[in-house]
């Protein structure tokens, strides 16, 4: 990488991902889509102040904090938006069926 920093790829990639998600907003008329592009930017600017790896003691190798905190960060983020959309289609299902 030429900024020699390749241990921030991850927490970019969150970023511009994260970007991608306010152009579905009017696509499909829906804020949460800012909620869930919003918290995967934050999170990829934050992980920034994140050491890139961790040594681990015990057995002696080290632990890539950054990656494993982006990639689960994002992975919980995906989630939880995909139930929040889950549980607003049955509420809204059940008001029109009713």
């Amino acid at each position: 990488m030429v900024s020699g920093h390749p241990d921030a790829i991850v927490s970019a990639i969150a970023v511009i991902v994260g970007l991608h998600f306010f152009g579905l907003i009017p696509a499909f008329q829906s804020q949460r889509f800012a909620a869930v592009g919003g918290a995967m930017i934050l999170l990829g600017v934050s992980s920034l102040f994140l050491a890139p790896s961790v040594a681990i003691a015990s057995m002696g190798e080290a632990l890539a904090l950054r990656a494993a905190v982006v990639g689960l960060g994002c992975a919980i983020i995906l989630w939880v938006g995909i139930l929040a959309l889950v549980m607003a289609t049955r509420r809204h299902l059940r008001h029109t069926t009713a």
